[in-house]
């Protein structure tokens, strides 16, 4: 250990666990790590210091006698004068310590560095010596300002710089040229790690396919496990897509030259393309997916603060988290969709490392015995429908489907991580730059109401992560009526508004905008008196005792989207807007044949309208008094996925049906061809009530919000809905029957069609009026219940 930061070669931040304990008891901080070199009087060699640390604090450098025998094969003896270090084959002395008040010390003083001869020869050749042997076009620079200095002739061939500068040539970069999966597969070998695993794991072989990208790794003990790792692949690609590898291309290591796996190879009519001894660019896409794997492996490791031991676990992890990520070199779509054409499923991602409580009453010994340990994620189960779990107790990875996960729930957990530390610095930000409140002494006899930070991870439609969010929001709880607020109502538009208002712009060929209002909440005017403790994190140090005296709404005060709604829809309405008759949500402007239709959903907001131009002026009204984000056309909305065609608009809830099966843990079920049987209109009146009215009701609402883009089970649901109180088995295989029919029908949706001719206007006509087409069945014989009737 040393406390000169020069001391160390190839230095790197320490951000482990680990400090340096003293007698006393108090702890030193390590600061950084790395490599040192200790020189030798009167001698060329000099020894490796491999472990070096820095701790700044430290008043005398520490060596460590073990490590040093260890990584240089030298001795040491130690006597009643001091101690020698002497070469372990040669024992010839290489240092000589010395003993001062009871402590062995090593004083080292480093030799004088020779001087250089000179020559009066002022020729070319012997000045491009003395220089240092330059180029000929940094030398020939220098002969304006050296005197008796000649151009280097441009045939001059220094044989020292042939000998020192010789380089690789540069490679050009290379275009992909395969057009299916599996035409080409890249390959190599890395390891052997110096840290073993619990399954003593020292290699890696990875496979990736040139086409999607995709990447398959397999860890083995020894390189000779190469040849069974590429069969094990084949097998999975003939299996999984019926396919065969045309060409395989690696380096020339010995583990891919065996006659077993060349004559393997042959009879499969697999080509090998090997690279050149020493010319690892030429299986450049191996190499680069080495080093994009060690990156994110030694990112996982380092922020999770586990040990290399457990580098099997974060790299497989990394290599899952990959193939999941976009990627630049097949324009940013992701490796699993290119290769499943699906996109992937994040909902189940969790952070590598952090605390997990898995359902573990199978491996408990007695009914007595606790549910659920502590353990720490380590990743993604390649063969279950599960997590691993590193049980800390037992030292033991359990894998689990039922797991709770404690991920950054207070600020004392999200300040570790930079990218949380930023978003609530973000947030705050934005408060302050909206005068949210003032700080003034605490009031007597006036209650202060508490706050917290939440934390959400924002996604895009494809579920690629799109920011991390941090809101301050106020603990409403803690409010009183009468005092803190009085009237808390605000609308929200319907989704019958919804739908018309999509159906319209679809008739009327009109664009439909999507806007977002960042900290909408934020805007509102507050008329009560409402105190506040300072913001966890942000308090003001010279004002500690301090409390805030709220002038803006915040979130978590009750009465907060009520002031937000009102603040907005009062701007509106100086802008010449009304309310809609039938839904307040809905803001109309109709003025000389220009009519805007204006949809609000708490902080989302729809707009469409026959003049783009006084749309584009509203926009920009709306932007300069409110922190408005344009996001274009309308895409997602609700968590409906709203694609534009030549046809009209399609209403796909594809991701949130997916979640709804891995929820009900029917992920592995087999679909079912219908929503419903004809058993279902008799059901046995013996049927037992069902053991988890509350999973039930969760589901059967998650289905009843799913069938707003799917008509084809509102009926089904319908149904499931009347036994929310009492749900027997039999209704629970009802709701089962519609979770089977929605896992094979994921990509269906709402089509909305512009009317027919007959029908709709032209887009260029201005009267609004819309012929509306519906149809009603009155036949109630389906049903079984006796309150039903047809009417008369």
């Amino acid at each position: 250990m040393t406390a000169d930061s020069t001391n160390l070669q190839h230095s790197n931040a320490y951000h482990g666990p680990d400090s340096v304990s003293t007698a006393n008891g108090s702890s030193i901080p390590i600061q950084n790590f790395g490599q040192g070199l200790l020189p030798l009087p009167n001698s060329p060699r000099k020894l490796h210091l491999c472990h070096l640390l820095h701790v700044p604090t430290l008043t005398h450098n520490l060596l460590s006698v073990s490590k040093l025998t260890q990584e240089n094969n030298v001795t040491i003896t130690f006597d009643s004068n001091g101690f020698d270090i002497k070469d372990v084959q040669t024992q010839q002395p290489l240092l000589r310590g010395r003993l001062l008040n009871g402590i062995y010390q090593l004083h080292i003083t480093p030799d004088a560095h020779p001087k250089a001869l000179h020559t009066t020869n002022s020729s070319s050749t012997v000045w491009h010596a003395r220089l240092g042997h330059p180029n000929n076009k940094i030398f020939n620079t220098l002969v304006s300002r050296i005197s008796n200095m000649q151009h280097i002739p441009s045939d001059f061939q220094c044989q020292a710089c042939s000998m020192a500068k010789s380089h690789k040539q540069t490679f050009k970069n290379r275009q992909s040229v395969t057009t299916h999966p599996f035409e080409l597969i890249h390959s190599d070998v890395w390891g052997p790690i110096p840290t073993s695993c619990s399954n003593n794991f020292r290699y890696y072989v990875v496979f990736i396919d040139d086409f999607t990208k995709f990447s398959w790794i397999y860890f083995m003990r020894t390189k000779n496990e190469t040849f069974s790792c590429f069969k094990n692949l084949l097998s999975m690609i003939y299996n999984q897509f019926n396919k065969t590898p045309k060409t395989l291309r690696s380096d020339s290591g010995g583990e891919f030259l065996g006659n077993e796996f060349t004559n393997y190879l042959n009879s499969l009519g697999i080509h090998h393309q090997l690279s050149c001894p020493h010319t690892p660019e030429q299986n450049g896409v191996a190499e680069r997916k080495h080093r994009h794997l060690l990156d994110i492996t030694r990112t996982l490791l380092i922020a999770s603060g586990l040990p290399n031991s457990f580098w099997t676990d974060a790299l497989s992890t990394a290599n899952y988290l990959i193939n999941r990520l976009p990627s630049k070199t097949i324009a940013l779509q992701t490796p699993f969709q290119k290769l499943y054409n699906n996109p992937p499923d994040y909902d189940n991602l969790r952070t590598f490392g952090c605390l997990c409580y898995p359902w573990l009453q199978p491996y408990a010994k007695d009914k007595l015995s606790p549910r659920s340990q502590p353990c720490l994620f380590l990743g993604y189960s390649t063969n279950h429908k599960g997590y691993k779990c590193f049980n800390i107790a037992t030292n033991k990875t359990q894998i689990s489907r039922h797991v709770v996960f404690h991920e950054p729930t207070t600020y004392n957990q999200a300040s570790k991580h930079l990218h949380w530390q930023q978003a609530m610095t973000n947030e705050y930000q934005a408060l302050i730059k909206q005068h949210t409140w003032s700080l003034v002494p605490a009031p007597p006899n006036k209650q202060v109401i508490g706050c917290k930070w939440t934390y959400k991870t924002k996604t895009l439609p494809s579920g690629q992560i799109d920011r991390y969010k941090a809101r301050l929001v106020a603990l409403g709880y803690t409010q009183n009526f009468g005092e803190h607020y009085n009237e808390t109502f605000s609308p929200v538009a319907k989704m019958v508004t919804i739908r018309m208002l999509l159906i319209l712009a679809v008739n009327r060929n009109w664009p439909m905008l999507q806007l977002d209002v960042s900290n909408a909440f934020l805007h509102g005017d507050l008329s009560e008196d409402i105190y506040m403790r300072q913001p966890p994190g942000f308090e003001d140090p010279l004002h500690p005792t301090a409390v805030c005296k709220l002038h803006k709404s915040l979130y978590g005060l009750k009465q907060a989207p009520r002031q937000w709604f009102q603040k907005f829809t009062s701007f509106l309405q100086s802008r010449g807007f009304r309310f809609s008759r039938s839904d307040p949500s809905l803001l109309i402007y109709n003025k000389s044949n220009v009519h805007i239709f204006l949809l609000i959903y708490v902080d989302d907001i729809l707009v469409t309208g026959n003049d783009p131009a006084q749309i584009q002026s509203l926009l920009q009204d709306l932007h300069s008094n409110f922190a408005l984000k344009q996001l274009g056309q309308i895409s997602l909305f609700l968590g409906i996925q709203v694609t534009r065609t030549t046809n009209g608009f399609f209403l796909n809830q594809g991701h949130y049906a997916q979640k709804i099966i891995q929820d009900a843990g029917l992920t592995d079920c087999k679909a079912a061809p219908t929503p419903i049987t004809p058993s279902s209109k008799n059901p046995p009146a013996d049927s037992p009530p069902f053991r988890d009215a509350y999973l039930y009701r969760r589901l059967a609402g998650s289905l009843q919000y799913l069938s707003i883009t799917r008509p084809d089970i509102a009926f089904a649901t319908n149904q499931a809905c009347q036994h929310m109180q009492h749900p027997t088995d039999h209704d629970f295989q009802n709701i089962k029957r519609i979770l089977r029919y929605v896992k094979g029908t994921y990509t269906y949706g709402l089509q909305l069609y512009p009317a027919t001719s007959t029908f709709a206007p032209s887009p260029t006509q201005t009267g609004l009026p819309i012929t509306a087409i519906g149809n009603l069945s009155q036949d109630f014989a389906p049903s079984w219940d006796p309150i039903f009737s047809p009417g008369p």
